[in-house]
């Protein structure tokens, strides 16, 4: 698969990976007890790299027959775990935020023991819980933002981009502690290409 490149070099070598503005930093795809009260069975932190505000929708509105319709596309991450951002999410510079299988608003208690275990920080928004969660044979989590629609006079197709995509796996070369010990899978690097 060919990734996203950090500049365009039509006619010589290609540049490096493009990284951000948003990246996976952190997946727990394999807690100690799947029973747990207080540990969702998947979590997902996303982070920025930017300098700058990273509104997590689209932002082409001025596309005629379409405009303010296009903050409805959001971003999402697809396969181990499905999950589509709700609208007006916006992550700040050096922002932060988690996905989770605890629903923050059915069970907050849950999610407040969640964070004092992990020690997340409040800062960190908490985003509903996921419509598909990480098995824990490994599998592939991808990060997905919305471009520019095409529009004609009977059709709109909002193009899907990938920003990030990592196959994990429950063994080497990735560390067994995140497999069933209550450890994360976590991004050296938040701004250096995950692969």
């Amino acid at each position: 698969m060919f990734v996203l490149q950090s500049t365009n070099t039509p006619g010589t070598n290609n540049a490096l990976p493009r990284v951000g503005p948003v990246v996976i930093s952190e997946i727990m795809y394999h807690p100690p007890d799947i029973n747990a009260p207080i540990t969702p069975l998947t979590s997902s932190s996303s982070c920025t790299t930017s300098p700058t505000n990273v509104p997590l929708y689209c932002t082409f509105t001025n596309e005629s027959g379409y405009g303010l319709a296009a903050v409805t596309n959001t971003w999402h991450l697809h396969n181990a775990v499905e999950y589509v951002f709700p609208t007006n999410v916006t992550l700040g510079p050096d922002g932060r935020l988690l996905v989770t299988s605890i629903d923050p608003v059915a069970n907050p208690g849950q999610l407040a023991a969640f964070r004092t275990l992990y020690k997340v920080a409040d800062q960190c928004s908490d985003l509903r819980s996921l419509e598909r969660q990480a098995q824990h044979a490994g599998e592939t989590i991808e990060l997905l933002y919305p471009d520019k629609p095409d529009v004609t006079s009977s059709n709109v197709t909002v193009p899907y981009v990938l920003v990030e995509q990592i196959d994990y796996q429950p063994g080497a070369p990735w560390p067994a502690g995140a497999d069933g010990t209550g450890n994360s899978l976590q991004r050296w690097s938040d701004t250096a290409f995950w692969r």
